[in-house]
């Protein structure tokens, strides 16, 4: 019998890390076989700039969890994260085909299909240069009455749909695949790493209550908005933990290196120049919860989110980042890193809010989660051929 195993890797401004995960009958959850962290290169704001220097960060990391591991991998899902990531929602209606007026699932496909081209055409060709990552369906109508679940099978005449899509840039949906391939894997999938942690973060009450995810990076951070189970709103800034490091360093006059110790420790007993750091860092740090309270005000959710906020992300790291997020947001919020079954107890390295993105992309791989249908399109297998061959050639 073939084993189960995924592999993810969360390509990064700051870092590439790569998790390599298998399922087993009778274990609760995916088991951690390695994971592989190392430095990025070519990378700006979350976008490649050279996809070569980052073929070797990625080729790096995952030698790494390869070795861990004791396996070698050939495919991997990998995620799309940065400012380039959006979130739109739109409706679509249908009449309902069948002459007793039962819905069908072909009906709402046509429904989710028209919300698709509702949006096109109410946002000037909105998906032109654009990709569809994934697309959620929010909420149903029938005959102008909301549907709790599945429609399927329910009888009316008019069937509406509001759908959350998330999109990102082809070009940069490109050259994130010339990347890995370059590395010498094959890109299975593409998921946005919002939803991607969301796997390794939340459990399902989580989802169905209401909560928020802010994924703290280098360079950006991303949000995700989760109600009735599903993804409602995604979002992502271009404020990250580097930019705290970046301030540090400008208010102490120290280099960077020093700086980034700073942030993520303390300045010794001396209470003064304590009380400086901790005012650079905590005013950062609102500068991403305020826009995060703007997002939920714009999709009116603002103070409903009974399961509260879940921080995490390599730039979650900073010390009283929950007081900081709760006094902001006026909401519950706690600092998390990936759930983990029992058979993982031995893998404290990946005890940590780095992991969440790739460990996340593992567990909806191996939960027969979809990740997004761009690789079925023209563009990007074209683009697999092409650089699986200049790998060869270039690379080790």
């Amino acid at each position: 019998m073939s084993r189960k195993i995924a592999t993810g890797i969360d390509i990064g401004t700051s870092y590439i890390k790569t998790v390599i995960a298998e399922k087993r009958d009778g274990e609760a959850g995916p088991r951690v076989l390695g994971c592989g962290i190392s430095s990025s290169e070519g990378l700006r704001r979350g976008f490649v700039i050279n996809p070569c220097e980052v073929s070797v960060a990625i080729k790096n990391s995952l030698k790494k969890a390869q070795d861990s591991a004791g396996i070698t991998v050939k495919q991997a899902f990998i995620s799309a994260d940065g400012v380039g990531i959006l979130g739109k929602r739109s409706k679509g209606s249908i009449i309902v085909s069948r002459t007793d007026r039962e819905v069908t699932k072909d009906d709402i496909e046509r429904a989710l299909q028209q919300s698709k081209i509702q949006l096109n055409q109410n946002s000037s060709s909105y998906f032109l240069n654009k990709d569809i990552l994934h697309n959620f369906p929010i909420s149903y109508k029938i005959d102008n009455e909301l549907i709790i679940g599945d429609p399927l099978g329910v009888k009316g005449e008019k069937l509406e749909v509001e759908t959350l899509f998330i999109t990102s840039s082809t070009q940069y949906l490109n050259n994130l695949v010339k990347s890995v391939e370059l590395s010498g894997v094959t890109v299975e999938d593409i998921a946005a790493a919002p939803w991607a942690m969301s796997h390794a973060l939340l459990n399902q009450k989580e989802k169905e209550v209401g909560c928020l995810i802010i994924n703290i990076g280098g360079d950006t951070s991303s949000v995700i908005v989760f109600e009735d189970g599903s993804p409602i709103s995604v979002e992502s800034f271009p404020i990250g933990s580097n930019h705290i490091t970046y301030d540090i360093a400008k208010g102490f006059q120290v280099l960077l290196d020093e700086a980034e110790q700073l942030k993520i420790s303390s300045y010794g007993s001396d209470l003064s120049l304590k009380r400086k750091l901790n005012t650079i860092v905590e005013s950062r740090l609102n500068d991403i919860f305020e826009l995060t309270g703007e997002h939920l005000r714009q999709i009116r959710n603002n103070g409903i989110l009974p399961a509260g906020v879940i921080l995490t992300g390599g730039g979650a790291n900073l010390n009283n980042i929950e007081e900081i997020a709760r006094k902001s947001l006026e909401l519950p919020s706690r600092l998390s890193q990936p759930m983990f079954s029992e058979n993982n107890k031995g893998n404290s390295d990946m005890i940590n809010p780095v992991w969440s993105v790739a460990f996340g992309l593992c567990c909806a791989k191996l939960e027969g989660k979809n990740g997004s249908t761009v690789m079925n399109r023209k563009i990007l297998p074209g683009v697999r051929g092409v650089f699986s061959k200049l790998a060869r050639t270039f690379l080790p």
